[in-house]
């Protein structure tokens, strides 16, 4: 096993020697430094072409290359590796008639026990056992011819899906093929259309699989560089790996897609050739508010309740979206993050009707019982909810907005209190008849001082009901 990074930092204590490295060109350097161990295989019945693959320790090797004709009969053989003992065995040695001159071995899996060989000229894919060497399955039916683009350049991108039993393979075409592992049977298809008709070599996007993650495919078209008049875009497409049925994909409007995403923590990372902007692509952070009103009301009188929920990735602290978005972007409902997300980061047309994220409310009130509301956000990302509490003391308010495939959970708490409302003052009326009930009967005092009684009763009433208002103002306030 030879590392040409130790062969030029060869007796260095550091990875990164720039500076000793730097004006050095030109300079000799002893490529045995490189070899970080070796191992003695055993004799082998036929010269070995190449290695291809190495998995776990397992080395695969053949007689033939991609762009050069393989011999008839062909070698295959496969040594497993002990570096650690210096020991290696040969497990298994087969020959196999090529059925046309140009093969390539793609992809292995030491969990499949599979190993997978592809032909240029007839586009079709034939399996092999990893632990003897033998052929299994194959050939698998024909694909569009333009596959054999990719095998002329060295890219078929035919993949094992480890754990799933399920080979992918396809490339120029434009179809992505899914094969079972163990008898190479086609599980299912599936075609890449451009709508626009732009891509030159077929109407259906090239494509490569990336990666397989938590039982989906994930499939990118890739080209060195977008070509110029410059095609409305290829997707990004995220596939069920049982069915096949697509899941999401990023529009073909977005851009192309360079050299081959990766993922890490859910998060999906690729670069944009159009922009030349690298885009992280999952489920981001979000972030809720609540409010309600800061003095107490009154029982018997409505609230108020309202708050936002905001989109809080980091891309929206990007200068350029910060001051597109200066109060900040809205959280969406998935069913309307493709337009959302280009209108954000593409600068593409807003949608006309753009629909928020669903939040709960939970209101606690002062005897511990509790009252719940869903709520809708709009486009903003702005709920509110309009309530009228029945019992006096302070509440307990929770926005709670539970997450989704495109945001993560957040929630707030506030509170508010209801004051008991003030008894109504008796009216002028009233106070005047139950006066004028209390008085003691005197039958000989005339009408006219009845009447004038009467009229000084009311003035005092008057009074009274005023200074009995102006208190319950205070008391208010």
């Amino acid at each position: 096993m030879w590392n040409s990074s130790l062969v030029v930092m060869y007796g260095r204590s550091s990875v990164f020697q720039g500076s000793w490295l730097w004006g050095r060109e030109g300079s000799t350097f002893d490529a045995a430094n490189g070899i970080e161990w070796t191992v003695t295989v055993p004799e082998l019945p036929a010269l070995p072409g190449s290695v291809y693959k190495v998995r776990d320790g397992i080395i695969l090797g053949a007689d033939f290359s991609r762009g050069n004709n393989a011999p008839d009969p062909a070698n295959i053989w496969v040594i497993a590796v002990d570096n650690l003992n210096g020991h290696a065995e040969l497990l298994a040695h087969e020959t196999w008639s090529p059925p046309v001159p140009q093969i390539t071995v793609e992809d292995v899996s030491v969990e499949e026990d599979l190993f997978i060989v592809s032909t240029k000229e007839a586009r079709t894919t034939y399996g092999f056992r990893l632990s003897t060497a033998k052929q299994i399955w194959g050939p698998t039916p024909e694909r569009h011819y333009t596959d054999n683009w990719g095998h002329s350049s060295g890219n078929s991108w035919d993949i094992i899906a480890s754990g799933y039993g399920k080979v992918i393979a396809g490339n120029y075409g434009g179809t992505v093929w899914c094969y079972d592992a163990q008898n190479g049977s086609v599980a299912w298809t599936f075609d890449i259309e451009d709508p626009y008709t732009e891509a030159l070599h077929n109407n259906r996007w090239r494509f490569r699989p990336a990666f397989v993650a938590d039982g989906k495919l994930y499939i990118e078209n890739t080209e060195h560089n977008p070509r110029d008049p410059q095609p409305r875009g290829a997707p990004i497409i995220c596939l069920n790996l049982t069915n096949g049925e697509e899941i999401w994909r990023l529009p073909y409007r977005q851009g192309e897609w360079s050299s081959t995403m990766i993922i890490g923590d859910s998060i999906i990372v690729a670069q944009n050739t159009y922009d030349q902007h690298l885009y992280a692509i999952g489920r981001g952070p979000s972030t809720t508010t609540v409010e309600a009103p800061l003095t107490a009301i009154t029982r018997g009188t409505s609230v108020i309740i309202r708050g936002t929920v905001m989109d809080v990735s980091p891309g929206t602290e990007d200068p350029k979206i910060a001051i597109r978005f200066p109060n900040g972007v809205p959280a969406i409902s998935d069913g309307d993050m493709e337009d959302w997300m280009l209108y954000v980061y593409n600068q593409f047309e807003c949608p006309a009707e753009v629909e928020g994220v669903n939040v709960t409310l939970h209101i606690r009130d002062p005897n511990g019982d509790w009252y719940s509301a869903t709520v809708t956000s709009d486009r903003n990302g702005v709920f509110s909810h309009m309530w009228a509490p029945a019992v006096v003391g302070e509440y307990h308010v929770t926005a709670l907005f539970e997450g989704s495939k495109s945001y993560f959970a957040s929630q707030a708490t506030t509170t508010f209190g209801v004051d008991e409302a003030p008894e109504e003052p008796p009216s002028k009326e009233e106070i005047a008849d139950t006066t004028v009930n209390r008085l003691p009967a005197y039958p000989e005092i005339p009408a006219y001082l009845t009447i004038d009684l009467i009229i000084l009763i009311l003035a005092v009433v008057g009074v009274v009901i005023g200074l009995i208002a102006y208190m319950a103002l205070r008391k208010q306030k």
